[in-house]
C-alpha cells in the first residue's frame, strides 16, 4: 500500500515537473518564475518519501526532457533535478545551510558544464558574445555623442574598455555569484512551499547572525599584498588573483550588510533602514566601499560583542 502511494505521488510530481518545464521552455514570459520551481517536485518528494523514491522520477524527467527538446530541456533538467536532489537531501536532514551550500555547488557545476559544452560542441561562447554586444552598444553610444558634437574623453573610453576586459577575467567569480543567487532564490521559493505543506526542513540562521570566519581577513590581506606584484595581464596568476579579490570583497560586503541588520535589531530601528542602505549601495559604489570597511572592522574587532556590551 505504501509503495503504491509513493509511485502515485512520484507520477503526480513528474506531471507537475513536466508542466513547469514546458512553461519554462515555451513561454518565456513565465520562465523567470517557473524556472525556480523546477527543483520543487524533487525536493518535496524527497521530504515525503526519502531519496530512493525520487530516483525513478529523475529518470522519468530525463526521458520527458529528451522528447521536449534535448538541446535545451535536458541541461535544464539535469541542473534543477540535480540541485533539487541535493537540497532536498539536506532539508530532510534538517540542515538548510548545507542545502544552500550544496545547491550553490550544484548550480555552479551545471553552469560550468553547460558553458564548456556550448563552446565545444556548438561553438557558442554566450558570455563572450554578450561582452561583444556590450562593447558594440558602447561604441554606438560614443558615436551618437560625437554626432551631436559631444566628444567623449579618451580616458573615459579607455576606462570603460578596461571594465569590459575585467568582466572577461572575472567570469569564474560571476559564475560562483550567479550559482549562489540561484540557490538563494530556490531556497526562498521552496521554503514557502515546505512551510505550507508543514514539512520540517530546519531553520536557517537569520541574516543578521551571518558572519565570516576571521581567517577571511588574512586571505584578503594576502590578496591585497599580492595585488602589488607586477603580474602579467591575462596570465593565470593575474586572473586567479582578480577572482580571489572579487569574491573576498563581495563576502566582506555581505559581512557589512549583516552587521547593519544586526545593528538595526539591537537598536530596534525601523526594518526599512537596512533595506534602504542596500538599495542605495547598489547606486553609490562609494557606499559599498564604506560598508565593506564596516564588515572588515566587524570581523576584526568583533563589533557585535562590543555592541551587546
Amino acid at each position: 500500500m505504501k509503495q503504491t502511494r509513493i509511485i502515485t505521488e512520484a507520477a503526480i510530481f513528474l506531471a507537475i515537473y513536466s508542466v513547469l518545464l514546458a512553461f519554462t521552455l515555451f513561454i518565456p514570459i513565465f520562465s523567470i518564475v517557473t524556472m525556480f520551481f523546477l527543483a520543487s517536485p524533487f525536493i518535496i518528494l524527497i521530504m515525503r518519501h526519502g531519496l530512493k523514491a525520487t530516483i525513478p522520477m529523475l529518470f522519468g524527467s530525463l526521458i520527458i526532457s529528451i522528447f521536449l527538446g534535448p538541446i535545451l530541456a535536458l541541461p535544464i533538467t539535469l541542473m534543477f533535478a540535480g540541485t533539487g536532489l541535493i537540497m532536498g537531501y539536506f532539508y530532510l536532514k534538517r540542515q538548510p545551510m548545507l542545502a544552500l551550500t550544496g545547491g550553490t555547488i550544484a548550480f555552479l557545476i551545471s553552469f560550468v558544464i553547460n558553458y564548456v559544452v556550448s563552446i565545444a560542441f556548438f561553438g557558442m561562447d554566450v558570455f563572450g558574445e554578450l561582452l561583444e554586444e556590450m562593447k558594440t552598444s558602447m561604441n554606438q553610444a560614443f558615436d551618437l555623442f560625437s554626432t551631436f558634437g559631444q566628444e567623449v574623453p579618451a580616458d573615459i573610453i579607455d576606462e570603460m574598455n578596461s571594465q569590459l576586459e575585467l568582466l572577461s577575467y572575472i567570469l569564474p567569480s560571476i559564475l560562483v555569484v550567479s550559482a549562489f543567487i540561484f540557490a538563494i532564490i530556490t531556497h526562498l521559493t521552496n521554503r514557502l512551499i515546505l512551510k505550507r505543506l508543514k514539512l520540517d526542513f530546519g531553520s536557517l540562521k537569520p541574516f543578521k547572525d551571518w558572519t565570516l570566519p576571521k581567517s577571511m581577513l588574512w586571505y584578503y590581506l594576502a590578496a591585497i599584498i599580492l595585488g602589488f606584484l607586477d603580474l602579467q595581464e591575462g596570465s593565470f596568476m593575474y586572473i586567479a588573483l582578480l577572482n580571489m579579490i572579487f569574491v573576498l570583497q563581495l563576502l566582506l560586503l555581505l559581512q557589512g550588510f549583516s552587521f547593519i541588520f544586526y545593528y538595526r535589531h539591537v537598536k530596534q530601528l525601523s526594518k526599512g533602514i537596512p533595506i534602504l542602505v542596500i538599495i542605495t549601495s547598489m547606486i553609490l559604489p562609494l557606499l559599498q566601499d564604506l560598508i565593506r570597511i564596516l564588515g572588515i572592522i566587524d570581523l576584526g574587532f568583533d563589533l557585535r560583542n562590543r555592541l551587546k556590551k
